[in-house]
């Protein structure tokens, strides 16, 4: 069944055991999620596809009792996005910095997954320079130690 409406808000618990919420921003589908507290049943498969933000919406899943399944990264049009298979299973982590930021890829599974933790530094290295300029060396170098790990994952492949 297809339904058109705001985040989940017009289907029913019974409507639906596969859920795909895809194309939009991982605040936006983490609050999707936290307005449906249906979907935490371990019944229910989500199929998630952050356009942005998907370090937001990894931690949201791990605080909220949601497992990563699986992990895949994709190319669109040029650009590098990741897809998951996500379910409820209850089990709530305080998931790494690392985590956050490049969930179950692993570089040596697909030069995608390569492109996407490359895409990943180049966002988070433009942070750090934000930091440092903006005099917040703390910040910085929480960042740069996510930047080393990530140095770290892609020297193994």
């Amino acid at each position: 069944m297809l339904r058109q409406c705001d985040g989940l808000a017009a289907v029913r618990p019974e409507e639906a055991d596969d859920i795909a919420i895809t194309g939009m921003g991982g605040e936006l589908i983490a609050a999707i999620l936290e307005r449906a507290p249906w979907v935490c049943d371990e019944q229910k498969r989500l199929i998630l596809q952050p356009m942005t933000a998907a370090e937001v919406l990894r931690q949201y899943l791990c605080e909220n009792g949601f497992t990563i399944l699986k992990e895949r990264a994709v190319r669109d049009s040029g650009h590098v996005y990741t897809v998951m298979q996500v379910q409820y299973t209850s089990k709530k982590l305080e998931p790494s910095p690392l985590f956050c930021y490049t969930g179950c890829l692993q570089p040596q599974n697909s030069p995608e997954a390569v492109a996407y933790i490359q895409q990943q530094q180049r966002h988070l290295s433009n942070m750090q320079r934000g930091f440092q300029i903006r005099g917040e060396e703390e910040k910085a170098d929480r960042t740069a130690q996510i930047l080393r790990q990530m140095d770290d994952m892609l020297q193994k492949t």
